[in-house]
């Protein structure tokens, strides 16, 4: 297991493992990540994109915004292949430590309502459930 930044080279896979669930990112985007999304999270200064690799197949990526002071985690997804084997846990892990390396003291991460497992993962990592919000959102034509 290998993790490293991601390059504009593997924008493709990257797309393609973002789009392999049916229904988790796509409920907001419909037709799922576009290359050129992904294209755009790799190239703007503000995000770091960040791949796991096993026997050189990317198997799982994050995709965070590291302002001044914090991160604020995009996404972690892991191939539904790779998934029970530590690939999520690993790049949290990686995220946690870049964090600290370049003096960030706050991560934090949206979840949703009806992803208990995830939720249960966060509290077990020590993050405390912040104010509840709602989210909005429209699908313009």
């Amino acid at each position: 297991m290998k993790i490293r930044k991601a390059t504009t080279r593997d924008a493709k896979e990257i797309t393609r493992l973002l789009n392999s669930d049916e229904g988790y990112l796509k409920i907001y985007l419909g037709d799922g990540f576009d290359l050129s999304d992904v294209r755009d999270y790799l190239n703007q200064k503000l995000n770091r994109v960040y791949v796991c690799e096993i026997d050189k197949k990317i198997a799982g990526v994050f995709i965070a915004q590291f302002w001044k002071n914090y991160i604020h985690s995009h996404l972690i997804f892991v191939d539904k292949n790779y998934q029970g084997i530590g690939i999520g846990r690993a790049l949290m892990n990686f995220r946690d430590n870049l964090a600290m390396k370049n003096g960030k003291f706050l991560i934090e991460s949206f979840v949703e309502e009806d992803n208990l497992k995830m939720q249960k993962i966060l509290k077990g990592r020590d993050y405390a459930k912040g104010k509840k919000y709602i989210c909005f959102y429209k699908k313009l034509k």
